[in-house]
């Protein structure tokens, strides 16, 4: 078990929240609509995600 799923080596968490690059990501038609740029995609993710729970 990890403590959080950033923790978690094959989550694509860490590319979509703190936005950084992985090889093995493509990211899916949802999260490519929260913004054009990738910045604002991780900014809106974040946002997302800490409102939703």
């Amino acid at each position: 078990m990890v403590k959080g799923t950033a923790d978690y080596p094959w989550s694509s968490h860490r590319h979509n929240a703190l936005g950084e690059e992985g090889i093995l990501i493509t990211e899916h038609k949802l999260y490519q609509n929260l913004a054009k740029s990738s910045a604002l995609r991780v900014e809106n993710y974040q946002n997302y995600r800490d409102q939703a729970g």
